[in-house]
């Protein structure tokens, strides 16, 4: 029987993506043993799933290419740096200097000393009709005026909601939970964009309702592990 994941061990997708584990939790209204993990690539997004989904083996049927036996496995701590450091490997880097465009790649010259001569560095021979005209008399150009200020009120913040202020210096997970609920039935996008900041948890867009249910269980998860690392 494999070995539950345990909180800072790594595991690796079959996919190839590492992740580390948060904690283990256990769903409210199911009862399911759950595992909370978070990406150790791109936004480290923290994601939610069933240990026994977990622990799983990979639907050969539906990955026949895949290597790994199970869906997660865990890997050492130098197995996952050597992984971090192949990608780094593989990652194309942009040149610092690009190459002029508008170089003058026909020059023999040039080539020969393996210099790239800019075709405005080369000298342009005046015709005679050119020669003849009269110069161009300068353009005289008027100062322009300095742009106004738009007015300060056109473009401000609006006020952010009174218990959206008072999740903001909430000091405990129990207090946020306990203003969350208070707002369960005018709560908005932008007021739970604002409070899944504070708590520094990303809530993926969705239904208002079920973005609600996440922040919830985020703040729920994270009150459970911060009570059991306290004991």
């Amino acid at each position: 029987m494999r070995e539950t994941p345990k909180p800072y061990e790594r595991y690796r997708h079959f996919k190839g993506n590492l992740y580390q584990i948060l904690t283990t939790a256990k769903d409210a209204g199911s009862g399911k043993e759950m595992v909370v993990y978070q990406a150790l690539y791109g936004n480290y997004t923290t994601y939610v799933r069933s240990l026994e989904e977990f622990m799983s083996p990979t639907d050969k049927n539906k990955y026949p290419q895949a290597e790994q036996e199970y869906r997660f496995e865990k890997v050492t701590e130098q197995a996952a740096q050597q992984h971090v450091s192949h990608q780094r490997a593989e990652t194309p880097h942009k040149p610092a200097v690009e190459q002029n465009p508008g170089a003058d790649i026909t020059d023999n010259r040039s080539r020969e000393t393996g210099s790239i001569r800019p075709a405005a560095e080369r000298p342009r021979t005046v015709t005679p009709q050119e020669s003849a005209q009269p110069a161009e008399r300068p353009r005289t150009v008027m100062p322009q005026a300095p742009a106004r200020p738009a007015p300060r009120n056109e473009e401000e913040v609006p006020d952010l909601d009174p218990a959206v202020l008072e999740y903001l210096d909430a000091k405990t997970n129990e207090e946020k939970l306990n203003i969350l609920a208070s707002v369960r039935d005018r709560i908005t996008d932008d007021m739970i964009n604002t409070m899944a900041i504070a708590t520094d948890v990303e809530i993926d867009p969705g239904p208002v309702s079920q973005r609600y249910e996440s922040l919830k269980y985020c703040l729920l998860t994270k009150d459970k592990f911060e009570k059991v690392r306290l004991r």
